[in-house]
């Protein structure tokens, strides 16, 4: 559902519910946990386990609010961003402001921390194309974790009352630095094809922005 990609030791984590922090923080495993209570409950029709997923909902909420960017930047703009996801998933438009604050809050650490598709510091000549780490599973993952938020983002902006994106990084920029045999041609075009998915609805965005300025019903 989140186009999530998570590394081998992660994911095992999760599996068994190891909740030491180890390999990736509880957050994840509650998560994990709350998100598969709904989903079983959504697919079947059978809402039984509402009383535990709020529950679970509460303890995902608790765990978030022990995490600070500065400990782990990566995870903490995963965690914001995956919690706007679920949120905006409730189709509950009362919850777009809660959905908001956590793609803002996820989005203001990419920034500050400066995650992006190509890290700090193998900048230099922008012509030159660099690697970043060999198509590692820590390239995999961060790469699939930026290109999903330009797919969020572009929702956002075309969909959700014509709010405008939050562009967490400069895409345009990173992408013309990422090589074809760093992350593979299939992942590649994936994430142009995000980027151009977001070009389209940031435009959509002006123009809906441009006619309700005029008067215009949209």
């Amino acid at each position: 559902m989140h186009g999530s990609y998570i590394p081998f030791a992660k994911l095992q984590a999760i599996i068994i519910g190891d909740l030491s922090g180890a390999f990736i923080h509880p957050f994840f495993i509650y998560f994990a946990e709350v998100s598969g209570c709904h989903f079983y409950q959504h697919n079947r029709s059978d809402f039984s386990l509402l009383q535990h997923q709020g529950e679970l909902l509460r303890t995902t909420y608790e765990a978030l609010d022990t995490m600070r960017p500065e400990d782990d930047p990566l995870a903490y703009a995963q965690a914001q961003i995956y919690m706007s996801m679920a949120v905006m998933n409730t189709g509950n438009t009362g919850n777009v402001k809660i959905a908001m604050s956590h793609l803002r809050k996820g989005a203001n650490t990419i920034r500050t921390f400066n995650i992006r598709f190509v890290p700090q510091g193998m900048g230099g000549n922008e012509n030159v194309v660099h690697e970043i780490g060999g198509y590692s599973e820590g390239a995999h993952e961060r790469a699939v974790f930026l290109s999903k938020i330009l797919h969020f983002e572009a929702y956002l902006s075309l969909y959700v009352m014509g709010l405008p994106g939050i562009q967490s990084f400069n895409a345009d920029r990173d992408l013309r630095k990422v090589s074809v045999s760093c992350l593979g041609l299939n992942m590649l075009g994936m994430l142009t094809g995000f980027l151009s998915a977001y070009r389209c609805a940031e435009g959509a965005s002006e123009h809906q922005g441009s006619l309700r300025r005029s008067g215009t019903p949209v």
